[in-house]
């Protein structure tokens, strides 16, 4: 029997995520990701070190925007890094971000064991920062 009025879809399935950031560069960095100019995460990355920066509820992993953030810096102890603001990802116009080789898009991202996904922030980022 179908109801002309009672239609309703069910919601999708939806997986968590976690969402890691990993130091392989020489230099240790502070990433903070800001919603709305409040701070949602701040830490220090030492090298060699990883740290969940974000968990979400998705129905497909999507990279770190727009669940945990609109602006992620990622600042290294010589003043240079990189500002990623959502609202520019797909302009020409942001000079301090990646170049598309950020956290900002899935695509970026390694899939480990289960739903994890982790960006390596390399020694090429690191030589290549901006200036802040």
């Amino acid at each position: 029997m179908v109801s002309l009025f009672g239609c309703s879809s069910p919601e999708p399935p939806f997986i968590t995520f976690d969402t890691i950031i990993q130091n392989n560069s020489s230099s240790a960095f502070t990433l903070t990701l800001e919603l709305e100019n409040e701070v949602l995460f701040q830490e220090r990355f030492d090298p060699s070190t990883s740290k969940t920066v974000c968990i979400y509820a998705e129905e497909i992993f999507i990279g770190i925007w727009p669940e945990c953030g609109a602006m992620l810096t990622i600042e290294f102890d010589n003043g240079k890094g990189y500002k990623c603001d959502r609202s520019l990802i797909f302009s020409q116009t942001e000079p301090l971000c990646f170049d598309g080789k950020g956290p900002q898009l899935s695509v970026n991202f390694e899939k480990q064991a289960g739903e994890s996904y982790i960006f390596y922030v390399t020694e090429e980022h690191f030589l290549n920062a901006r200036d802040l």
